[in-house]
């Protein structure tokens, strides 16, 4: 499956091989047809402006513009060594998919990888400490856990109790 975004050009590579399994080079690109599906299940191959070129050595590229979320489908022919298609699936989503990668390292941040606690204030209840506030720190590189390098994000940490029950707590992102 190919991962793609709304507005960003998708690529789904292939090769082509002959009978004995050798790589075809050299096809002249017209020789191809292509079928695109939107995730409504409407062909729209004309309309998002589908191209192929060739990479090398028998290997190709076909591209494509989505314009909507969820799974496309597309499938490439040839009449000689593919008539049947090649096919695949792409998943569009709403962003690009570096943006998600980033917020990935966040939500592994706040499970406590690469996680640092720090700057904490606590009340006393009957001889226990309680903590009030704090600070979360997270990180992109486990060495500089603790130290001001690396820092992913920052979370302000607010508790409050009453006659020592827990009855609100917030992390904000700063």
């Amino acid at each position: 499956m190919v991962l793609g975004a709304i507005g960003f050009k998708v690529f789904e590579n292939f090769s082509v091989v002959n009978e004995i399994n050798a790589l075809v080079p050299g096809i002249d690109v017209d020789e191809f047809s292509i079928d695109i599906f939107n995730p409504s299940g409407l062909e729209v191959s004309d309309s998002v402006g589908v191209s192929i070129s060739e990479l090398g050595n028998g290997h190709y590229r076909s591209e494509f513009i989505p314009d909507q979320i969820g799974t496309w489908y597309i499938v490439v022919y040839h009449s000689q060594y593919f008539p049947w298609g090649k096919s695949d699936d792409v998943q569009v989503y709403t962003s690009d998919i570096s943006m998600i990668a980033s917020e990935l390292g966040r939500v592994l941040g706040l499970t406590q990888e690469n996680f640092y606690l720090c700057d904490m204030s606590y009340i006393d209840y009957q001889g226990a400490s309680l903590l009030t506030s704090g600070k979360i720190k997270i990180y992109s590189v486990s060495d500089s856990v603790g130290s001001d390098n690396d820092i992913i994000d920052t979370y302000q940490i607010l508790a409050s109790y009453i006659e020592g029950k827990l009855v609100s707590y917030k992390v904000i992102k700063q």
